[in-house]
């Protein structure tokens, strides 16, 4: 049990991706629809045999934190992932040596100060994944692969300058109230800006069921912008708006939206000791990297564009690989 508590999946739990679930019996394709594939990532057909060494990955090293047993539900999300995390990798290059195998294998296999047992080592994997160490560590070298193109996108050398740090500090100490009016597409919401040359044409959209207004605040208005979804750039601009002042079309997290100020108000910025100044940009790069790490995977995702086949019987024909 020690052995399998050190096997640490390469799942990012932090990351919640809502993949949509394919039922159990869809994994066993007869081997006639084999070739047919079982998905698509990228515009690339997965072969059956593809899903089913990522599904028996997953299984063997995948492990949620809390110890809870993972559903076949979870271990096809886990194998999907890890097939567009792969690809990723070999996309950008990423190499494992045999050294670098051997080294994990080592550390997998050896607890309380224990040396490496190699007859230990390949009687388990023949017990408990049925196949060869050759074949087992073909699975290792790919889990690293995974883990290093992860790590390459997470560990990002972000720096905060004083500058950007006071302005996060400004931002921080201005609460705002504000309105907004959302649309689907920018051409809508240009028309009906261009119609808000005073605030009482803004309060007649309140009798139009289709343009109604969301009031949101008092937030600070780095929280504001952060929960509508809202680019750095444009966080600066809404910050300049005079009371009762209207934004120009703004791209949100859920379309365009033109911005109503109600109200405003800053406090004075606290003068901070130089250590002080170091521990918040240090905070601030750290969520920086968290943030690009994000839109790196939610890119990765959208351009993978993950299709599986519900019915073996309505697959496309396969599409060769380069």
């Amino acid at each position: 049990m020690k052995l399998m508590r050190k096997m640490v999946p390469v799942i990012i739990w932090i990351i919640v991706i809502s993949f949509a679930l394919w039922g159990v019996e869809n994994i066993f394709i007869s081997l006639q629809e084999e070739s047919k594939g079982v998905g698509k990532i990228f515009g690339k057909t997965v072969s059956f045999k593809q899903f089913q060494d990522a599904l028996k990955t997953a299984e063997l090293f995948s492990q949620k934190p809390s110890g809870e047993k993972i559903s076949i539900e979870e271990l096809e999300d886990s194998a999907w992932q890890n097939i567009v995390l792969g690809f990723q990798a070999k996309r950008e290059k990423i190499a494992v040596t045999d050294a670098e195998v051997k080294s994990e294998i080592e550390r997998l296999f050896t607890s309380d100060g224990s040396s490496f047992n190699p007859e230990f080592y390949k009687t388990w994997v023949l017990k408990t994944s049925g196949e060869s160490p050759r074949l087992f560590e073909e699975r290792i070298r790919e889990t690293l692969r995974i883990r290093s193109l992860i790590k390459q996108h997470q560990d990002l050398n972000i720096t905060v300058s004083d500058q950007e740090l006071a302005q996060v500090i400004e931002y921080q100490n201005t609460q705002i109230t504000a309105q907004a009016i959302r649309f689907d597409n920018l051409q809508d919401a240009e028309q009906v800006y261009s119609e808000l040359t005073k605030p009482e044409n803004w309060d007649t959209k309140k009798a139009e069921p289709a343009s109604a207004i969301k009031t949101l605040g008092p937030l600070s208005l780095d929280i504001f912008t952060a929960m509508m979804g809202i680019e750095k750039n444009d966080t600066k601009l809404i910050g300049e708006l005079p009371v009762n002042g209207f934004s120009k079309p703004i791209k949100t997290g859920d379309g365009v939206s033109v911005f109503r100020l109600i109200d405003k108000k800053i406090s004075p910025s606290e003068d901070l000791g130089q250590a002080e100044k170091e521990e918040r940009k240090k905070q601030l790069a750290e969520r920086r990297k968290q943030e690009l790490f994000f839109d790196w995977w939610q890119n990765l995702m959208r351009e993978a564009n993950i299709q599986k086949f519900s019915k073996p019987n309505s697959a496309p024909e396969a599409v060769p690989s380069d």
